[in-house]
């Protein structure tokens, strides 16, 4: 400013995303900084501060969702909730309190999307590492949802902090279950076993510690959601098991919340899988070159997807049939950009066979 540079950038103050509080703390803290090095900002300087005020969320937030910016936040995050439940194997839920976090989240992450701004996401390797399935899910939802509402490419860091807030969700539901315990062992073995589950469970209503006899008669096990057992259970019940060692550890932690996976039919799964054509690269460029290019993802460095809009297809995934390649080279050709869930499941199912 002092050198007489300035940003040529102008606010739409007519936008309907434009937000009146940001714009006056952007005003005030534009002539803090004018008395503070006695310098002049213009509209546009002040726009500057604006959209990075925008895009952090640091003000207080209004409890009601009443404007017109958050209704398209709550569309949008409604949007991703509907897909992911549609897709994901793991049954989550956002309570109130966890969906206005989100809500809160998602505001001015669009915002930082919208000016192009980007941050850093100290925990990105961890959650890619420890959340592969649901990062690699959200990667194709979000996807969806930029084609659709014609956002710039949104980055890994910030898909890992929405990973966060849905695996959250996924806590939710696994956290708040009734379950039985099976054990053959002594008294001692099992009340170690109980207090261990509830160690790493707190939240848990355990029901009953029972053998696998006393199991056949238990009356309650019609109001239970998981049960637990020590023993290969000989009789047949219409709950999901879990097997666990009698001292319970965290190999046993992960075994327990991988019995809540949904699980689909094979032959099902098979079949929708069987949707994705194998083309040459002569074949897939002569439907390259009568589409428009839209977006480009990367999966776990070794699955390459492009987007393509194309009027003559409806929306159809094509593998590319190159062995010289040390990649996967999807191609997804769209029509009036609009990915159904349906082809973002078999997507995802074929990207968790292959990598």
């Amino acid at each position: 400013m002092k050198r007489d540079k300035t940003i040529y950038s102008k606010l739409d103050l007519q936008s309907k995303f434009y937000n009146e509080a940001f714009y006056q703390a952007s005003v005030k803290m534009a002539k803090d900084i004018e008395n503070t090095f006695n310098v002049e900002l213009n509209n546009a300087e002040i726009f500057y501060l604006y959209r990075y005020l925008a895009s952090s969320g640091g003000l207080k937030e209004k409890k009601n969702i009443d404007s017109i910016e958050d209704e398209y936040v709550k569309q949008i995050a409604d949007e991703i909730i509907t897909t992911c439940l549609n897709i994901f194997p793991i049954e989550f839920h956002f309570n109130d309190e966890l969906y206005r976090a989100l809500l809160l989240h998602l505001r001015p992450m669009l915002n930082r999307v919208k000016y192009k701004i980007f941050i850093k996401n100290p925990i990105l390797d961890e959650v890619k590492l420890e959340l592969s399935e649901l990062m690699i899910l959200l990667k194709l939802v979000m996807s969806k949802i930029e084609i659709k509402y014609n956002l710039s490419k949104i980055s890994e860091d910030e898909i890992a902090y929405l990973t966060v807030y849905f695996q959250s969700a996924i806590e939710e539901v696994i956290n708040k279950k009734s379950v039985i315990i099976v054990c053959s062992s002594g008294i001692g073995t099992s009340h170690l076993l109980e207090k261990r589950i509830k160690n790493y469970f707190p939240e848990w209503n355990i029901v009953d510690v029972v053998s696998a006899k006393q199991l056949e008669t238990v009356l309650s096990l019609k109001y239970v959601d998981l049960v637990i057992s020590t023993v290969q259970l000989q009789i047949s019940i219409d709950k999901p098991v879990a097997y666990v060692s009698a001292l319970f550890n965290k190999t046993d932690e992960r075994r327990i919340r991988e019995s809540f996976i949904k699980k689909l039919p094979i032959e099902r799964e098979m079949k929708e899988l069987d949707t994705i054509k194998l083309l040459t690269p002569k074949q897939l460029n002569n439907i390259v070159k009568n589409s428009i290019f839209l977006k480009n993802i990367q999966i776990e460095s070794i699955i390459n997807i492009d987007f393509y809009k194309s009027d003559n297809l409806g929306t159809e995934i094509f593998l590319k049939d190159d062995i010289k390649k040390d990649k996967y080279n999807i191609n997804i050709f769209i029509k009036n950009k609009f990915i159904s869930n349906d082809k973002i499941k078999i997507l995802y199912n074929w990207i968790l066979n292959n990598l």
